[in-house]
């Protein structure tokens, strides 16, 4: 009687691909094996998702925040130029839409993300003899208010911005919430730290 030895790892029986099993053939245990893979990328994916969003927010927010300090800084360099008035929004970025310009460059370059978008109010100007005395641009404004919020509550963001004339950046902590611009402030906010 002959014993025949296999060296090598070869099959151990027919059908069979893994060494020393009889139970299943190897494209099956392939299969199990990318099963349990799937599964296991599918469950670091769920459990990942609400920590992708809360950055992606956070990120959508500091760039709203980032663009409300930049309107603040140009509207403080405009009432410098201008005779102690700011100006609306759109000389800011466009000198030519207020003539005579109050600088040549525009005083806020670039916009808004996506992700949120921008109502900016005018809530008092100067008289006419006020702008005739000072010599101030004829669009020349006092007092502003500024209002970011998110274009999709809860998803492009939590909290909506607010800034006015006076500079200081406040939010309200809903993003379905929004501030009291009625007297030409931020009202019903909360100061940004």
């Amino acid at each position: 009687m002959t014993t025949q030895s296999h060296v090598g790892g070869g099959a151990s029986g027919p059908g069979t691909g893994v060494p020393g099993t009889k139970s299943l053939p190897w494209w099956a245990w392939a299969a199990v094996v990318l099963v349990v893979v799937v599964a296991a990328l599918w469950g670091v994916s769920v459990s990942s998702r609400p920590g992708l969003r809360r950055a992606a927010i956070s990120g959508n927010e500091a760039l709203a925040i980032g663009y409300i300090h930049a309107v603040a800084s140009a509207e403080r360099l405009a009432a410098e130029f201008n005779r102690g008035f700011p100006l609306p929004l759109s000389c800011l970025s466009d000198p030519a839409q207020c003539p005579p310009a109050v600088s040549t460059m525009p005083l806020l370059s670039g916009s808004l993300t996506d992700s949120y978008t921008e109502f900016f109010t005018v809530s008092s100007s100067p008289t006419p003899d006020e702008i005739a005395k000072t010599g101030a641009v004829a669009r020349s404004i006092r007092n502003w208010v500024l209002v970011v919020l998110p274009r999709q509550p809860g998803v492009t963001g939590q909290r909506v911005f607010c800034t006015d004339t006076t500079g200081e950046i406040s939010f309200t902590p809903d993003a379905n919430t929004l501030p009291d611009t009625s007297g030409g402030r931020c009202g019903h906010t909360q100061p940004l730290r």
